[in-house]
């Protein structure tokens, strides 16, 4: 059998030259795209939805995505939690993150049961989108809920029972950029978001301020009424 001889490094290549050496050609820390599933609130036996959005930690190009989500239970809640219909109300968002394709394929469901769904979009291009930072995440999912009371079960009984929403790390779910290549995932991503039952419905931002406008305004008209009263002459 023939060996091949080892070859030996110059006696001048010092353990920190050595290193530099490594140092330089170490292989860089591969970029990941980040989602993120928001925690959110559900009224009792009503519908909603959760967004979920799209991010990346060092400027990644998607252009195909796919995702399945699950719906688990959190302890053991006597209601439950569903995906509802979709209507992919996201794809008509300005923060849509396919939306500035104009010819992006549109949303296209694959499965759907009660507790898991499968869904994809991408650009018809091929343009692929830059994403950015989590400090501006795209909205990648608006997805449809309905929450469902069991037998006898009041909305006060079902309130402060939760659900996880969490993505899927299986086949279902993978992300491609504009040259067909898969991105990784960040681990984080597959942190579930909670949503929370509350036994009425949450008003909005916008709602709480014409109530705020509506309480001052009749408060406003009740002193105006006590100090006309007061400034009429009494009757003799």
């Amino acid at each position: 059998m023939i060996c091949k001889p080892v070859r030996q490094l110059p006696a001048v290549i010092s353990a920190i030259p050595l290193l530099s050496f490594f140092l330089i050609h170490a292989v860089p820390a591969r970029a990941a795209i980040v989602i993120t599933v928001e925690n959110t609130m559900i009224t009792a036996d009503q519908t909603g939805f959760v967004d979920v959005f799209i991010s990346s930690n060092s400027g990644d190009i998607v252009d195909l995505a796919n995702y399945q989500f699950a719906i688990t239970n959190v302890g053991l809640p006597a209601s439950s939690l569903e995906f509802s219909i979709q209507d992919y109300s996201e794809h008509g968002f300005a923060n849509y993150v396919f939306a500035t394709d104009p010819s992006a394929a549109g949303i296209e469901e694959f499965t759907q049961t009660n507790s898991l769904l499968e869904a994809g979009d991408g650009t018809e291009n091929f343009t692929g989108v830059p994403l950015t930072a989590s400090t501006n995440k795209h909205l990648l999912a608006r997805l449809e809920l309905q929450h469902l009371l069991s037998f006898g079960q009041t909305a006060a009984q079902a309130a402060g029972e939760q659900f996880h929403i969490t993505l899927q790390n299986n086949s279902g779910t993978f992300f491609d950029d504009e040259i067909g290549d898969p991105l990784s995932i960040d681990a984080s991503s597959f942190n579930a978001g909670t949503v929370t039952v509350t036994a009425s419905a949450v008003p909005e931002p916008s709602s709480l301020l014409l109530l705020a406008a509506g309480g001052i305004g009749w408060i406003a008209h009740k002193r105006r009424n006590r100090i006309r009263s007061l400034n009429q002459p009494q009757a003799s």
